[in-house]
């Protein structure tokens, strides 16, 4: 009885330890679980300081790397003459670009005047009124005889604009004005989100202002629009005068080659002497294109000499008897089946000399540098031409290819084939315009402009929305 009692007793004691055990560990758990999940809030709003930091950091830096300077600003009138408009981040939609484009194209045509819009997200620093004297100068806006330059800059991300007007703009647009343009046409639309609007009003209100008559007449330019050579009224005589000198220095200088190639020749056999007053001729040549033509004069000398060198009187060789030079129709009873075959190619012209008295012919040969055919390497008439060319192999851009070029003698018929290397071909180039999307277009065919070349004073005026 004794020991059943005290089994029971054991019994009781172990299974009230072992759930104080239980009990003190489901306590400790709840404890750590706590601390966890506090740890975890607080990790949480660590890594969102974190992440906040980051993305603030990102945004400084995309903004950065998208903040124009002046000399990032796509010039597009330089690429098409037709356009005005410079938007390289889609500020303006495409319907506002054409349209302005047709307003500021009117205005260059009725005024001579040069207004360009440049509509950006964001430039590079704060100050932008320098930003826009840079831009102005860098681009060279308006003519450079009267400055007649107006440049239409806006900044979406500093939310301010400016229109910078040139030397010849000043009175027409004086900076009360410019700023009343910002101010009542551009503000109102951009403060709603209306680029397009904004931008178009202030144009319409300059183009109306430029289109006046008296005004047009004030602005107008001697140059010609996308030119910076005046149309009228120019003063030629110092340009005259220099082509002038030129000619004189250059004929000199050409008469003087003639002169001494002649008397340094004139012991020279016949055909030796002939070959070296031609050789005279490309000096001469370039001597007239920088004489503008007028040594021509001393080329058509060299050619009256050369003849006279060619139908010069000999004696005969063999008899000492004047020698008579046979015309063409007589002289091919003279020459070799392949000389014959020369002279009707036009390769070779041969003067057949003869002696009357003792029949010593001497035959001189005159090759014609200007034509195609080559010599034979079999019968050696100059009397092969090209008739084939293939592709062998096919060049890549890992290796070269290879040809054939195939030369038939019109004398024998022989045929020459000549092997060549073609070059690898060059890997393709792909070429992404900078600027965005519509920073130097093709500009739908038309060819590119300029500016005049003009320049400002900083006037005109600045504001924000």
């Amino acid at each position: 009885m004794i020991g059943k009692h005290s089994a029971d007793f054991n019994t009781k004691y172990h299974n009230s330890e072992t759930a104080g055990r239980r009990f003190a560990a489901k306590k400790r758990s709840d404890r750590l679980s706590a601390r966890q999940f506090f740890g975890f809030f607080v990790y949480l709003r660590r890594m969102k300081r974190i992440m906040l930091t980051l993305t603030a950091i990102t945004a400084v830096i995309i903004t950065a790397l998208a903040a124009y300077t002046p000399r990032d600003i796509p010039n597009v009138h330089l690429a098409d003459r037709t356009r005005y408009v410079s938007n390289p981040d889609g500020v303006l939609s495409p319907a506002a670009e054409t349209r302005l484009d047709s307003l500021l194209a009117g205005v260059w045509r009725s005024t001579s005047a040069e207004v360009t819009v440049v509509a950006v997200d964001s430039i590079e620093g704060d100050d932008i009124d320098s930003f826009a004297t840079e831009l102005f100068s860098l681009w060279g806006i308006g003519k450079k005889d009267n400055d007649n330059g107006l440049l239409i800059l806006i900044a979406r991300a500093q939310r301010r604009a400016v229109l910078r007007t040139g030397y010849g703009l000043e009175g027409p647009l004086p900076d009360a004005i410019c700023g009343r343009i910002i101010r009542n046409d551009m503000a109102p639309h951009f403060r709603n989100g209306d680029y397009d609007g904004g931008t178009i009003a202030a144009v319409a209100s300059v183009a109306d202002r430029l289109g006046a008559p008296d005004v047009a007449d004030e602005i107008r330019s001697r140059y010609p629009n996308d030119s910076r050579t005046p149309r009228h009224d120019e003063d030629y005589s110092g340009l005259i005068d220099w082509l002038a000198t030129m000619a004189a220095v250059m004929t000199a200088i050409a008469l003087a080659i003639y002169l001494w190639r002649s008397h340094s020749t004139r012991r020279m056999p016949t055909l030796q002497r002939y070959q070296s007053l031609k050789q005279t001729r490309v000096p001469l040549l370039c001597l007239s294109a920088l004489g503008v033509g007028v040594p021509l004069i001393v080329i058509w000398l060299l050619n009256r000499k050369m003849k006279r060198v060619r139908d010069h009187a000999r004696n005969c060789p063999n008899c000492g008897k004047p020698m008579e030079k046979l015309p063409e129709d007589k002289d091919n009873d003279y020459l070799t089946p392949a000389q014959d075959t020369e002279e009707r190619i036009n390769s070779v012209d041969y003067d057949v000399w003869l002696c009357r008295a003792c029949g010593e012919t001497d035959i001189i040969p005159y090759v014609n540098d200007r034509s195609a055919y080559t010599v034979c390497p079999r019968c050696n008439a100059r009397a092969c031409q090209l008739t084939a060319d293939r592709i062998v192999v096919q060049p890549t851009v890992a290796r070269e290819g290879q040809g054939v070029k195939v030369y038939t003698c019109r004398n024998c018929g022989f045929q020459n084939n000549r092997p060549y290397r073609i070059q690898r071909r060059q890997p393709p180039v792909v070429i992404i315009p900078p600027g965005g999307g519509s920073g130097f277009g093709s500009g739908g065919g038309f060819s590119g402009g300029s500016f005049g070349g003009g320049m400002t004073g900083g006037g005109g005026a600045s504001g924000g929305w």
